[in-house]
Formats: structure tokens, C-alpha cells, sequence
């Protein structure tokens, strides 16, 4: 997606057909201001922008997880309470 955040419009094409911008590319919806290029354009938002920003989201959470999994084995003890080496009691932490 590009830098520019800002949902793409639906636009009147010369030829009175509903197009949509998205990443460079049209989309067309079908004839303009009917309530099936509406619908057309709001299948192709959720579909390639929004599903989009959820695959980026996810993408991030994973990193962050995947970065974070060797400093939490490391630091984390299975079984008899150890937390780095340092005894905390009864209690287990786990990842």
C-alpha cells in the first residue's frame, strides 16, 4: 500500500461505469451510483485495503513475537520457581 493512508474513492468513470483506484490498479464496480457498484466497491475496500492492513498488523505481531522468543526462553525457566537463574518462590513461569 502505498504511503498515502486515505481509503480510495469511488469515482465516475467517463464511461459511467464505478471505478476504484487501489495500489495503481481500477477496479471497475459496474454502472455508477447503483446500489451494486456500492456494494461492489465496499467488497473490493475490505477485501484489498482493509484485509490488507490486517495481513501488515499481523505481520508486525509476529516480528515482535519472533524477536521476543529467545530473550523470553532465555529468561524464563520451566518448572521450580526460577526466574534467570534467581529462585521467586512456588511460583512456575512459563512462555
Amino acid at each position: 500500500m502505498s504511503k498515502n493512508r486515505r481509503i480510495p474513492a469511488y469515482q465516475k468513470h467517463p464511461s459511467g461505469q464505478a471505478r476504484v483506484r487501489i495500489n495503481g490498479k481500477d477496479y471497475y464496480c459496474g454502472k455508477h451510483g447503483t446500489p451494486e457498484s456500492h456494494a461492489r466497491y465496499d467488497q473490493l475496500i475490505e477485501e484489498k485495503v482493509i484485509g490488507h492492513l490486517d495481513q501488515l498488523a499481523a505481520g508486525s505481531l509476529t516480528s515482535v513475537l519472533a524477536a521476543w522468543w529467545p530473550e523470553c526462553k532465555r529468561r524464563y525457566v520451566k518448572g521450580k520457581g526460577k526466574l534467570g537463574g534467581q529462585s521467586t518462590g512456588s511460583r512456575s513461569f512459563v512462555c
